[in-house]
């Protein structure tokens, strides 16, 4: 029997250009795969931004599907659920001035490398 994933938790924090550090901690009840729940908190933070008059945002992501859609970089996007996260991050990211997404390396994925 398969088991439904569960809850997505993820933990944001904006800082600002002066080093003030806004911490958020979030649980999504969705039942997620983890490229959706990143989307999701991708989502927040841009809103986040937008919210607090910012104009810009630098994100960072350990996950390479995710990060590498942003750029542009061309993964075939199987899933519509997907397709439709990456429309709504477009749209937002497009009510700011400057906006970039750079992919990090956890020991889990320098573990999953090596």
């Amino acid at each position: 029997m398969l088991m439904a994933p569960p809850p997505s938790r993820v933990g944001i924090v904006l800082t600002s250009l002066e080093a003030d550090e806004l911490e958020y901690a979030l649980k999504f009840e969705l039942k997620a795969s983890n490229n959706k729940a990143k989307c999701e908190a991708l989502i927040v933070r841009i809103r986040m931004t937008l919210d607090v008059g910012a104009r810009s945002l630098i994100t960072y992501s350990d996950s390479q599907l995710v990060t590498n859609q942003l750029v542009g970089d061309t993964y075939d996007i199987k899933e519509d659920q997907m397709k439709e996260y990456l429309e709504d991050i477009s749209e937002l990211t497009s009510q700011l001035k400057s906006f970039s997404s750079t992919r990090f390396l956890t020991w889990r994925t320098i573990r999953q490398i090596t």
